[in-house]
């Protein structure tokens, strides 16, 4: 099964999604009856492909679009995968080819916050994490989400040798 198919299929029961905003004001249309500016400051609750580009380019990640709704940028040697949609986003990367035990994981579920990690039926580590747009989120969140993930990758990365 190829990454994008693994992860879509570890997704069955989510529905991803990423609302972003770039570091400098924008107009933003989609969803919106009138285009108004939104700054760093601004809470919006509802996705856009056009805005998740932007936020990956103003953090200076190379990404491409794999499908709509789905992205992907390295961390390291490692090839993250950005779903979203309107109401929320994940980030995932998946460890191929490193063997982790049960033990490893549950020490960094236990130890870490704002990540979880498990084992996928083929026996690879996985990282994950989450964020709900539904309740509204600004850029500087967005922002960070993305850049704990990516602090959180190289930690595991660190972690599981």
């Amino acid at each position: 099964m190829s990454l994008i198919g693994k992860c879509l299929f570890m997704r069955v029961f989510f529905i991803a999604g990423l609302t972003l905003i770039p570091y400098s004001s924008i107009m933003l249309t989609a969803e919106i009856t009138q285009a108004q500016d939104v700054s760093k400051e601004t809470v919006v609750n509802f996705g856009s492909s056009r805005l998740l580009g932007a936020m990956l380019e103003s953090l200076d990640l190379d990404y491409q679009e794999l499908k709509n709704g789905v992205y992907s940028f390295q961390i390291r040697q490692y090839k993250a995968i950005v779903f979203h949609s309107e109401k929320d986003i994940q980030l995932y990367i998946g460890f191929t080819g490193i063997t982790v035990t049960l033990n490893q994981v549950n020490e960094w579920n236990k130890n870490h916050r704002f990540s979880r990690a498990y084992i996928d039926e083929e026996g690879d580590a996985v990282l994950e994490a989450d964020l709900d747009l539904e309740g509204g989120v600004t850029a500087e969140n967005l922002s960070r989400f993305i850049s704990i993930f990516i602090l959180s990758v190289d930690k595991f990365a660190d972690f599981i040798g």
